[in-house]
């Protein structure tokens, strides 16, 4: 029992409906002042949702996400000029949302689609998507939806449209009218008054890759004694090594597979064109070969278009420039310390605490703070209190005030009336950042 109620576990989604749409659907959220006339935030982060069967967890946007987010917001100056790293980002908003104020932010988890979804969020909110959020005459060929739910944060709840979707894997919903959210709508950072700043261009300040807990968690043990310089020399060579090993295995798998301004040349010659909507948005006049397909293309979405006279994009140009970013399989982004660590509901099982502590003491500076959604009725919250405090931690809990709460529009929905969210802050002895409240 929990403050006079069983424990809930993990929080659930509606799986069945989840599992039989098949695509993905688009989200805007909302942040700031509520234009009626406009019918829009004066903020807005894009957020593309995943089907179940392609992103698990990771698929969909969790309420924890989006109360945190909404903290994020209110509390800017906090990540001003900060080095952030986000567990378990899944569909990545509070991460997004953070770069708009920090000097960096990496956002992280551990499946290959959800790495790509987030990866796509970061173009969405960027100004180099513009021509993303245009509708070419294929996508409205293609699509069967208008508009997107509009996440409203404010005392009204629009049902207006989001930018549409270039993807005929996605659709666009409307959200319910109804908001039994208090008036919610801050426009400048609620301790030092200072008005928010919005960034056109997320992706230079963005890193997304692979981070395995229970990994970092065993490296750790392994290097235990060492000093910090030696573990990050043995972490360096370790993942040298392993991405050495992972080149040689996609030379391999891809032996003899070149493009085809390399074997044709670079004129415009007959071959199958294809389409990669991750690199190359709705513009359809860039595309790519068969091979590249295979190659810098394997992990992306791309669709055949027809049999034309074509010149492929990749090799004259950097439509590949995300893959730079994407993470070899099963091998860990090399993390340096960071001034911030952010995460919702991640501490929803006792499998999971010792790893995440571990995580926590391996990639926040020593000064650091670990700032962490959490409903009061998971497993494991009291232990990965009780542990994390053993390790020299100071905590910091205190309820989620009641106009951060309510009108998520997600899809989590069993005992989303009853959830119980805390503010929970994590850092150690000397630290000079503020505590959530």
């Amino acid at each position: 029992m929990l403050n006079g109620r069983s424990k809930q576990g993990p929080a659930e989604f509606d799986w069945r409906a989840m599992a039989l749409g098949k695509k993905h659907q688009r989200k805007s959220i909302g942040f700031g002042a509520y234009d009626k006339k406009n019918k829009s935030h004066a903020h807005e982060i894009h957020i593309r949702e995943l089907c179940v069967a392609t992103g698990a967890l990771g698929c969909a946007l969790w309420d924890g996400g989006v109360v945190l987010a909404r903290w994020i917001y209110e509390n800017g100056a906090a990540f001003r000029g900060q080095t952030v790293l986000e567990l378990g980002s899944g569909c990545g908003l509070p991460g997004v949302l953070a770069a708009h104020y920090a000097a960096h932010v990496t956002l992280t988890d551990y499946i290959d689609p959800v790495l790509d979804n987030l990866r796509y969020n970061v173009r969405l909110n960027s100004e180099d998507a513009d021509a993303d959020r245009g509708v070419d005459a294929e996508a409205a060929a293609t699509s069967t939806t208008t508009s997107a739910t509009r996440t409203g944060l404010d005392g009204d709840q629009p049902s207006s449209s989001s930018p549409p979707s270039s993807d005929p894997q996605e659709k666009t919903t409307n959200a319910d009218p109804e908001n039994t959210s208090a008036s919610w709508a801050p426009v400048a950072d609620s301790v030092t008054g200072e008005m928010q700043p919005w960034r056109r261009n997320l992706t230079p300040l963005v890193t997304v890759g692979y981070l395995d807990w229970d990994a970092v968690a065993a490296a750790s043990a392994s290097l235990a004694g060492l000093s910090l310089e030696e573990r990050r020399k043995c972490a360096l060579e370790n993942e040298k090594a392993q991405r050495a090993e992972q080149e040689q295995r996609k030379l391999e798998h891809t032996k003899g597979l070149r493009c085809t301004i390399e074997s044709l040349g670079r004129e415009f010659t007959p071959q199958d064109w294809y389409h990669c909507t991750d690199c190359h948005g709705s513009d359809m006049t860039l595309g790519c070969c068969a091979s590249c397909v295979k190659v810098c293309h394997a992990q992306h979405n791309t669709k055949f278009v027809e049999h034309s006279r074509f010149k492929c994009d990749c090799y004259s140009s950097e439509a590949c420039v995300f893959e730079q970013q994407s993470h070899a399989q099963g091998i860990n982004l090399h993390i340096e310390p960071v001034d911030v660590i952010i995460g919702a509901e991640l501490t929803y099982s006792l499998l999971s605490v010792d790893s995440l502590i571990q995580v926590v003491d391996t990639f926040l500076k020593p000064d650091g703070v670990f700032y962490e959604v959490l409903s009061e009725d998971r497993d494991g919250v009291s232990e990965f209190v009780d542990r994390i405090q053993k390790r020299g931690f100071i905590v910091k809990s205190v309820p989620v005030p009641a106009r951060f709460m309510g009108n998520y529009a997600t899809r989590q929905w069993t005992y989303q009336d009853t959830e119980t969210y805390r503010f929970f802050s994590f850092h150690r002895p000397g630290s000079k950042h503020r505590d959530m409240q």
